[in-house]
């Protein structure tokens, strides 16, 4: 299974979307027979495989992914954990490619107050969420002028 997420990884760098879809389904299939009930692991194959199906211009099938992550995040990781963040990020830039600004707002501020709570302001993950968070309220601002 981590084999499959890598090559879907490597995939997604290398723009090929339907590619990564695939090692993230083959990964998926995986980690379900090995985790019945969930897993951290499960969580972060639905969470990739959410991404390759955004790339691919699914967003509701996206969508639908990333919720089943963030739910199985929630229920194995600790409520500040950055996975959780994470999550709610991959929420936030669903939202804003959906053109719903106001909603991606909510995500990209409630994803930036909880890993506030755990990472220093340099941190990669807080970085990335800010600046999503400052582009999409850009994107706003411009539409209401």
């Amino acid at each position: 299974a981590a084999t499959w997420n890598n090559l879907g990884a490597l995939a997604i760098v290398q723009a090929n979307p339907e590619r990564a879809v695939h090692c993230f389904q083959q990964a998926l299939r995986i980690h379900q027979l090995q985790f019945p009930d969930g897993h951290p692991d499960l969580a972060t194959t639905l969470n990739n495989l959410g991404m390759g199906l955004e790339a691919l211009g699914m967003l509701d099938e996206a969508e639908d992914i990333f919720l089943q992550s963030l739910a199985m995040r929630r229920k194995f990781l600790s409520v500040d954990h950055p996975h959780i963040a994470g999550s709610l990020n991959n929420l936030g830039l669903l939202e804003e490619e959906r053109g719903n600004f106001e909603k991606a707002v909510l995500r990209f501020e409630q994803a930036l107050e909880l890993i506030a709570s755990k990472a220093p302001p340099t941190h990669p993950l807080r970085q990335r969420i800010k600046e999503n968070l400052d582009a999409v309220k850009l994107e706003l601002n411009s539409l209401q002028d």
